[in-house]
């Protein structure tokens, strides 16, 4: 069984590890006994709204374990530092159960800045949580070149008491800034000359993302594949079909799982699989926000 949703996990890491908690001017701290390894696992939250996590431990112990997202629905990204990886790592879970394996003597230092439906829906009437998500899953490096050098701020910061605190919400403000930046200029119809080459490459790029559905090839891979830089292929994909590579691959996902709940053949995990979904979860989240319904609830409509 996974472990499920960050509560979850500190639950865990608790009973584990025997940690302590402390309350303090900024949020809380998680420490580590003599026994179990030193250092300390820090969080910040708005609740229902935002969460920041910061880690600086070393485990003498080893820990083995699945973790998996569960609602209220999020998405995050992190900077992360550990003696398991020549150098350091941005990593940007979405929808993936991970597995969690550290052997004795494992060492981390990292952030990780988690964002709920609900902030994104206090400051904008756009489904930016969506539309992020959906980037996040496709192509990583269009957000994670933009939001690493604040998150490593976060992590490199040292003033203590109200000080950290608000220097961890402007960052996190500045953080959500960028993501909404992103999605409006990936949205941005733009007009471009495209010669009678550019509008046949873009066209084939709507058969390979039909083609590789599952497992896309990012925006560079694409770009290199068809010939085109990466700016001509999104603006010019935006300017000739309405849309952008994101929204139209959701689009293709959500159509298939659709057709493939229609013949009543496949568990609800495996469709999402075919259609690019590792776990259950994002699934059915992502037709939720599409179809305003369960997969199960839009399938039992279809055959009433």
């Amino acid at each position: 069984m996974p472990v499920k949703g960050m509560q979850g996990w500190l639950d865990y890491m608790a009973e584990e590890l025997g940690l302590t908690c402390e309350l303090t001017q900024w949020g809380k701290r998680y420490s580590l006994p003599p026994e179990a390894g030193r250092g300390a696992t820090e969080s910040v939250e708005e609740p229902e709204l935002w969460c920041v996590w910061m880690n600086d431990f070393t485990l003498y112990k080893e820990m083995k374990t699945t973790f998996a997202q569960q609602d209220p629905y999020y998405i995050s990204f992190s900077y992360q530092e550990n003696s398991v990886f020549d150098k350091a790592q941005t990593i940007w879970p979405g929808d993936e159960v991970v597995d969690f394996y550290v052997p004795p003597g494992f060492t981390s230092r990292g952030v990780g800045v988690f964002f709920f439906t609900a902030y994104f829906e206090k400051l904008t009437d756009r489904d930016v949580m969506d539309f992020i998500a959906s980037i996040q899953s496709y192509d990583d490096t269009t957000l994670m070149k933009q939001l690493t050098p604040a998150l490593r701020q976060i992590l490199d910061y040292s003033g203590e008491g109200l000080s950290r605190r608000l220097f961890i919400e402007s960052r996190v403000l500045e953080i959500a800034s960028m993501l909404i930046g992103i999605a409006e200029e990936e949205r941005q119809a733009e007009k471009l000359p495209l010669s009678a080459f550019d509008s046949t490459q873009l066209h084939k790029a709507l058969e390979v993302l039909e083609q590789r559905m599952a497992d896309p090839p990012g925006i560079g891979e694409l770009a290199r594949t068809l010939a085109l830089n990466e700016y001509k292929l999104k603006a010019g994909f935006r300017q000739l079909f309405g849309t952008t590579i994101y929204e139209y691959l959701r689009l293709l996902r959500m159509e298939k799982a659709a057709d493939l709940l229609k013949d009543q053949q496949l568990s609800v995990g495996e469709i999402g699989r075919q259609v690019g979904y590792q776990t259950p979860h994002g699934f059915q989240n992502a037709f939720r926000k599409y179809y305003g319904a369960s997969p199960l609830e839009w399938q039992k409509r279809q055959g009433e």
